[in-house]
């Protein structure tokens, strides 16, 4: 379980790295240094509640696939709330632009919902694809062997 956090925790922050990179220069020509900070600060609220939103998801990939859609709808809600709350805690600590931190989250929370739904989607594909060859394979008599969600996470 902490292997597939950790892959997916590190793909996040590849994703979250990138755009600051690709941010850098626009934050600083039309910020300065409190731009920098916070296009840094919203890229961190929005990957923290991404990694929180993606334990769910992993608890059930390993304990209960059956579970899979729900944790993911769950994960979501707790990444939502997580954002709000974290977003809000940040503003009032740092002060930074209001208008410059509500469009670095929105940019930082759209990319990272959709990578998360891309890869819920993908695990969702694939516990029903091994649902399906089972209920296949048992139709037939034959015996298939491995979990194809495991094979994913492995990946």
């Amino acid at each position: 379980m902490i292997n597939g956090l950790l892959k997916l925790t590190a793909q996040a922050t590849i994703l979250v790295i990138t755009i600051i990179l690709l941010g850098i220069w626009p934050s600083w020509h039309y910020g300065g240094e409190a731009g920098l900070k916070t296009m840094v600060a919203a890229g961190g609220v929005c990957l923290t509640g991404t990694i929180i939103s993606l334990v769910p998801m992993v608890i059930a990939i390993k304990k209960k696939a059956i579970w899979l859609a729900q944790a993911c709808l769950g994960g979501t809600v707790l990444r939502l709330l997580m954002t709000l709350i974290l977003a809000g805690v940040v503003y009032w600590a740092i002060k930074p632009s209001m208008i410059v931190f509500a469009l670095w989250i929105m940019g930082f929370y759209l990319v990272l919902l959709t990578w998360e739904t891309k890869t819920a989607l993908k695990y969702i594909r694939a516990f029903y694809d091994n649902v399906k060859m089972e209920n296949r394979a048992s139709a037939d008599g034959t015996k298939i062997s491995g979990n194809q969600i495991e094979d994913i996470t492995q990946e």
